[in-house]
């Protein structure tokens, strides 16, 4: 299994780079008469250290310590002594509207990363509440870091197509073909990143779970048409 070990690597990374103008959230929030609170940590309490800090929106301070704790992932961290927030003006919400409406470039975060795989709530919640252009200069950076080449393997529907009768067999508890495995794992660590290790008992897993179980297949193969 070590050939799969660099197919790994080399896809297991996930970065968005899109965007659309003018996200919903700061229109909400101008709306709301919100204002954007930087909640930074002031005392180190499990795994959050001294000195973290997330943006929010909020009208007050109270609600922004709240939703601070929530998004840095440790709810119970709002209590006196250990967060303190303050109002940003760099990321007041007239002047970051203003900003986004003149730039149009780094919106609609949220909608983006809910859904990616292998990323928990709290650092989704954490990459959505940056400020749009700070994250677009934080993706530039990036992203030569992870570039790897467009022009990806074969898709789900070719490798079903060419052992679709393999695949038939295996589902009837039959042994599933060499080339249909490799074919089928190769697909898999390059399109998704459900296969988080090289390890011969996760690979065969995930072939059981999504594969050999009809009805999994039948949705992988709605999910990546």
């Amino acid at each position: 299994m070590n050939k799969f070990k660099a197919l790994r690597a080399k896809y297991q990374q996930n970065i968005v780079t899109e965007a659309k103008p003018v996200s919903q959230f700061y229109a909400t929030a101008l709306k709301e008469g919100m204002d954007f609170w930087r909640v930074t940590v002031t005392k180190s309490m499990n795994k959050l250290k001294k000195g973290q800090n997330v943006i929010v929106k909020a009208r007050n301070a109270a609600e922004a310590l709240k939703k601070g704790a929530k998004n840095l992932g440790d709810p119970l961290v709002n209590q006196s002594g250990y967060l303190d927030a303050v109002k940003d003006k760099k990321e007041s919400t007239l002047s970051t509207f203003a900003k986004i409406q003149e730039k149009g470039k780094y919106t609609n975060i949220w909608n983006k990363v809910k859904g990616l795989k292998g990323v928990s709530n709290a650092e989704k919640d954490m990459i959505s509440n940056m400020e749009p252009s700070r994250l677009g200069d934080v993706v530039k950076a990036l992203a030569p870091m992870f570039e790897v080449n467009e022009a990806k393997g074969p898709k789900l529907k070719v490798i079903v197509g060419k052992f679709k009768n393999d695949i038939a067999k295996f589902q009837k508890g039959g042994d599933l073909d060499y080339k249909a495995e490799n074919a089928l794992l190769s697909w898999a660590l390059e399109y998704t990143t459900d296969i988080k290790t090289d390890d011969a008992d996760e690979m065969d897993s995930w072939l059981i779970d999504n594969i050999k179980d009809a009805k999994a297949f039948a949705k992988l193969q709605k999910e990546y048409k």
